[in-house]
């Protein structure tokens, strides 16, 4: 066995002696004024200093091994070893068994809640067990064996946390361990020979123990990328050199938060504008988000090459062999470790045979690559092997088991994949600004069906709508997921959505909620994940994100590649698909009448982030979609009533093309409150609400269906306990608003359809949860589809 150090037996046993006569000394329990506590410190740092000269770190590591102290990189061996020989071994985390450790001023957990998220106990008093720390047997050790025979467990000191962090006098850097990397602004000899003067080290490798890395701004090369991606692989902080230089000036440990290494000093300034952003709203409205309008999407899809590989340019293909598609994509999400990152890696074959292996991996939000590279294959058979071998690397899981049959077991921090579907993401296929001018030259449809069209097929309405969503990232094509992948988040959705409906404030509670809150983020990647703790919040980041991806999905392949679209007539062609008659209904006619009539009078002005809008209706399309029932199927129900349905404009090809989704599952906000039924409205103001995206983007849509409600129409304030049972007796219901349209003003349309067309009034009751009316049923043979409203949004 390895020793460090060269001191005979008889030295180190009279060292371990001295060594235990000054423990002795020390007070016991928690009291002590502030000088004997700064004693205590220093006694510690004296300790772990004897530690490095009479122990090797194999010893070190045995000793903590036998007492169930797991290591991680993060932790420097001998530190963690005297805190457990001078004031005694540790209990296990009490909320996940993991093992402790000491971290600044506080003890945090090593372990993990499950695969998807490491454990985020921390505590200043920590739980210390009565017995003696175990030594191992086969240790044979002189200073170790005097320090055994002579340790009195009984007069153990207290680690006062507090203090624990402060340096020696003069001393402000003690025990602190940085790495530099690139060329810093002062030279690299003067920063080392300051920071060591004043009790610190400096590194000359990434190693356990480390503090920080400390980055050169001014050299962001990729040698530095890799360094930045090997600590961050750590969990070990990177700050800018400002943050040394101010630390040196002041002579004292500053905190790293104001200079970490984020977003801006990696040159994305998109990025750092998204860290602005709060839970997909501009916290500073003055933020541009066109930049996300333009970024190019490095992804598109299962068949698609990366664009930052450029091979692509050189008439590359996404290689296949024997059914397999060699091409992946990742994420992880653990917001414990701060890790929020993404991968694709993928085989590429270029006309005249070549085959290259292109793997990137980086942060999410910013995209800017921590681990890139790109190397020619020579051979087949060992481009499959290496593809297969970093899919394991990655992910813990054999490539060709996940690729055929599915089958992938999370690993603790390890990516998981994003099954990507073989069409193209709607943000890469669809039309392009400067295609919208000559798309329309030949097209065959009605000028205002056309300009329809030209916004149902571009990128900017899918762009938009994700940007909005947060789940915006050109890194993954998350508007070209699969079936497979759609059924998983499902699950993790309705899993999660019953583990919230038991209510809890326990710290198991909000652990669980972490938990479940990042296997949903690494299911469905996110630029600004958060911690999701109730039903209201899950739907809004959860449900409501999770049917529109489902929708742009049918947008995506119905769109497909228009960027190259060599078509004569493409806006027909993708018309076609939609399995949809539109016609622009005259301005003149009583049912353009009608309809504006009953968008006014069931309209109020609306704030949204202290802005009020009024709404505008521009044009009026009548829709016959195959997706629903036929109007005279529907004519054939009872008690048919117009009613309004508000969606982003993002969901309707989906809408068009299959017709009106039922919500997910039941949730107590508006829109889910009475489980997975189709959801209307008799205000129109309510859909407008659903409809509007911004300010700066005033074009939207809403929808006017024929509901026919039946006989058995239930009037509720509120949902009964049990929701289920609505979808199973095929109820209606008629969910009452604290608003509701004068009945008064009702009257009858074509076909005896009732027009809930009044001015909005007080309902008079103050047991609605609802402020307006909603309507909701459950067979979809019960709602057809009747007009689609274009309007535009004014502030007033």
């Amino acid at each position: 066995m390895s020793r460090v150090g060269t001191r005979s037996a008889e030295v180190r046993g009279k060292q371990a002696m001295d060594d235990e006569k000054q423990l002795k000394k020390q007070k016991t329990g928690g009291g002590g004024d502030a000088k004997s506590r700064e004693q205590d410190v220093k006694n510690f740092h004296e300790f772990v200093e004897k530690l490095k000269s009479n122990v090797s770190e194999e010893e070190a590591r045995a000793i903590l091994s036998e007492n169930a102290q797991e290591m991680d990189s993060s932790i420097s061996v001998y530190e963690h070893c005297a805190d457990q020989m001078m004031y005694g071994p540790l209990e296990p985390c009490p909320s996940c068994g993991g093992a402790l450790k000491f971290a600044v001023h506080e003890y945090t957990c090593t372990g993990y809640i499950s695969e998807w998220s490491k454990c985020g106990f921390s505590t200043k008093n920590v739980p210390r067990k009565k017995e003696p720390l175990k030594i191992p047997k086969q240790l044979k050790n002189d200073y170790i064996t005097k320090w055994e025979q002579e340790h009195d467990t009984e007069k153990r000191p207290v680690r006062h946390t507090e203090d624990s962090a402060k340096p020696a006098p003069g001393k402000p850097f003690s025990g602190m361990h940085i790495l530099l990397a690139g060329r810093t602004k002062r030279p690299q000899y003067k920063l080392r020979g300051d920071f060591e003067k004043h009790g610190g080290k400096v590194a000359h490798a990434l190693k356990e123990g480390i503090t920080c890395l400390v980055v050169a701004e001014s050299d962001l090369s990729s040698g530095v990328y890799a360094k930045i991606g090997d600590a961050r692989s750590k969990n070990i902080p990177v700050v800018k050199e400002s943050w040394l230089q101010d630390c040196l000036s002041k002579n004292e440990v500053l905190d790293f938060a104001p200079y970490l290494f984020g977003a801006q000093a990696e040159g994305d300034k998109r990025a750092a504008k998204k860290q602005q952003v709060d839970q997909g709203v501009a916290a500073d409205q003055n933020v541009d988000s066109s930049t996300y309008l333009t970024d190019e999407i490095k992804l598109a899809g299962k068949k698609y090459v990366h664009k930052d590989s450029e091979l692509d340019k050189e008439g590359g293909r996404v290689f296949e062999h024997e059914g397999i598609v060699y091409n992946c994509a990742f994420s992880i999400c653990d917001q414990t470790s701060g890790l929020n990152h993404c991968a694709a890696q993928q085989l590429v074959q270029v006309p005249d045979g070549t085959l290259y292996f292109y793997h990137k991996r980086g942060r999410l939000a910013t995209g800017v690559p921590v681990n890139e590279r790109m190397d020619e294959q020579t051979d087949v058979n060992k481009a499959i092997h290496n593809f297969a071998a970093l899919f394991k690397e990655i992910t813990g899981n054999e490539f060709e088991a996940w690729e055929r049959e599915k089958k992938f077991t999370k690993k603790r921090s390890k990516f998981y994949p994003v099954d990507m579907d073989d069409v193209c993401d709607a943000r890469a296929g669809g039309l392009q600004d400067q295609q919208l001018g000559v798309v329309a030259v030949h097209c065959k449809l009605d000028p205002k069906v056309a300009r329809f069209c030209k916004c149902l097929f571009s990128q900017a309405v899918y762009r938009h709508a994700m940007f909005e969503m947060g789940i915006n990232s050109p890194e993954l094509p998350l508007g070209s997921l699969s079936e497979f992948h759609f059924k998983r988040c499902e699950e993790c959705l309705l899993e999660f959505a019953d583990f919230l409906r038991k209510e809890s404030d326990s710290k198991k509670h909000e652990q669980m909620c972490l938990d479940f809150s990042n296997k949903w983020f690494s299911l469905v990647p996110s630029t600004h994940p958060t911690v999701i703790s109730d039903i209201a919040h899950l739907t809004e980041l959860g449900a409501s994100v999770l049917e529109s991806l489902k929708a742009i999905s049918v947008a995506s392949h119905i769109i497909g590649d228009m960027t190259g679209d060599t078509l004569d007539d493409p806006l027909s062609d993708r018309y076609a698909k939609l399995n949809s008659t539109m016609t622009c209904v005259d301005k003149e006619s009583d049912d353009y009448k009608m309809v504006q009539k009953y968008l006014e009078k069931t309209y109020e002005p609306v704030k949204y982030d202290d802005v009020s809008v009024s709404i505008v209706m521009e044009e009026l399309f009548m829709v016959e979609s195959s997706a629903g029932p036929s109007f005279e199927e529907v004519d054939k129900l009872k008690n048919k009533v117009l009613l309004w349905c508000g969606t982003r404009t993002c969901n309707l090809i989906s809408t068009l093309a299959q017709g009106m989704q039922p919500a997910i599952y039941n949730a107590p906000v508006p829109g889910y409150m009475f489980g997975k039924g189709l959801y209307c409205t008799d205000a129109s103001c309510k859909a407008a609400s659903y409809a509007f995206t911004g300010v700066d983007r005033p074009e939207g849509f809403l929808m006017l269906a024929v509901v026919g409600l039946g006989d058995n129409v239930l009037e509720l304030p509120k949902p009964e306990e049990d929701v289920a049972k609505y979808e199973r007796e095929k109820v209606a219901i008629k969910a009452l608003g604290k608003k509701l349209p004068d009945s008064s003003e009702y009257f009858k349309w074509k076909n005896n359809i009732t027009v809930p067309c009044g001015a909005l009034k007080s309902s008079g009751r103050d047991d609605c949860t609802l402020d307006y009316n909603e309507y909701v049923v459950y067979d979809p043979k019960q709602v057809k589809l009747q007009y689609i409203v274009q309007v535009r949004y004014e502030e007033k």
